[in-house]
């Protein structure tokens, strides 16, 4: 679960590459409702939108938009454009929504 969340390692991946682990964390979310409730907070996942997916022009997200190799300069990785963070911040907030959707049923 560290590794899905860690998103300094997936930031500089394809948009679609993001996705398919953002619906991957839903889908986590869905079906192993207990282990998603000790290791998904909603605290986290909001610093996860503000630190990776803030699209605000006020706001620096973390990292530069392309990741150049040390020795060469090359790119080798670029971040999502806007309009796919906004995609992928929507499904981070919907993993968001569910995790409050599970605690409440905790309660009820």
């Amino acid at each position: 679960m560290k590794v899905f969340l860690n998103l300094n390692i997936w930031i500089y991946t394809p948009y679609t590459v993001q996705r398919e682990l953002l619906m991957a964390l839903l889908n986590f979310c869905e079906s192993e409702a207990g282990l998603a409730r000790s290791h998904i907070t909603l605290p986290r996942i909001l610093d996860l939108v503000q630190q990776f997916y803030w699209v605000r022009s006020s706001r620096k997200v973390s990292g530069p938009k392309r990741l150049l190799h040390p020795v060469t300069k090359q790119v080798i990785g670029i971040r999502p454009s806007l309009e796919e963070v906004g995609k992928l911040r929507i499904l981070l907030l919907s993993s968001a929504e569910m995790v409050v959707r599970l605690k409440f049923c905790k309660y009820v």
